[in-house]
């Protein structure tokens, strides 16, 4: 009952609106369309009354419409329509706002700020984990906006530029990939209804890949999608995107930076484990030579401990 009263609210100022509008209905009486004076015996059409000038006779014949009543009917009619809508839709306030106005709410509460460039600037674009298991709904959206930020950070640092990807910009990506992916793999606790944010990203850049012809632009942007995917994520639309392109996985393999031969020696187990899930839809890269290389003799510990790790997983799955 209590749902259907606002419902019954709305048609009722849903009349209220349609007989202001009508007004008195009478097309005889030769008034001013906008002060409603009489101007039977006036000469011209310009009122006397208000000095409106009509610019043809019949607009001074019109019906008389309540416009005070249309008005404030039509807000009582929205503002009982909206009310009966967040009756009716289930979950949290922000599941009811539209999309439009949560998410200009949420570009002033947490704007877009670019690439990070400096060490601090990274660290202060890091989402606030709190905020993800919050019981307030405003700050799991706000949360979520955080990610889109990032993954906005990670996918213009890849895009900005044109051309193959270069060694020397290996450290500075790795890192936005890192923070990226992280924070893309954080989102899959959420509930589908607060999920939508960070899709944005993702739509775009996949956009962007398969509108252009530059090769070069279209590696980049499989790079970018690569990274905002996670295991046991849902992969039915493409199935590679788990995959970081070859070119780059052997780039970061062969790199001085450690932090960026950690970053491709993981990645290669995330090529793994998507072999093993869907062996006829992933091509693994053609990296285990280089990986068993690095798990026997790279110079940095946790390097070699990683590499020895995806290797032995390749060798027990019989991973090629």
């Amino acid at each position: 009952m209590m749902i259907l009263l606002p419902l019954l609210g709305v048609w009722a100022c849903f009349m209220v609106v349609l007989w202001a509008k009508r007004g008195d209905g009478r097309r005889d009486l030769r008034r001013c369309p906008r002060c409603w004076y009489s101007m039977d015996g006036q000469a011209g059409l310009k009122c006397p009354e208000c000095g409106y000038a009509a610019r043809i006779e019949s607009e001074l014949f019109q019906p008389r419409s309540h416009r005070g009543v249309f008005r404030a009917g039509l807000v009582v009619m929205v503002m009982t329509a909206a009310a009966w809508m967040w009756m009716v839709i289930p979950g949290a306030w922000t599941n009811k706002v539209p999309r439009f106005a949560l998410r200009i709410a949420l570009n002033m509460a947490e704007p877009y700020r670019g690439v990070p460039r400096t060490r601090t600037e990274i660290d202060q674009s890091v989402p606030n984990r709190q905020w993800m298991t919050s019981e307030v709904a405003w700050s799991r959206v706000l949360w979520q906006q955080q990610v889109n930020n990032v993954m906005r950070q990670w996918a213009d640092a890849v895009m900005e530029k044109s051309g193959p990807i270069t060694a020397e910009e290996l450290p500075h990506l790795v890192e936005l990939a890192n923070l990226a992916n992280e924070s893309y793999v954080q989102t899959g606790g959420l509930a589908h209804g607060e999920g939508w944010i960070s899709d944005v990203v993702k739509m775009d850049v996949a956009r962007v890949r398969a509108n252009s012809s530059d090769p070069w632009v279209k590696l980049r942007a499989e790079w970018v999608l690569s990274d905002l995917q996670y295991v046991g994520g849902d992969y039915s639309h493409r199935m590679d995107w788990g995959v970081i392109p070859e070119e780059v996985l052997q780039m970061s393999l062969a790199h001085s930076d450690t932090n960026v031969r950690l970053y491709g020696v993981d990645r290669v187990g995330v090529a793994a484990r998507l072999k093993l899930m869907t062996p006829r839809k992933t091509q693994f890269p053609q990296v285990g030579d280089l990986v068993r290389q690095m798990a026997a003799s790279d110079p940095d510990l946790g390097v070699r401990r990683r590499a020895k790790d995806v290797v032995s997983y390749m060798e027990a799955f019989n991973i090629k």
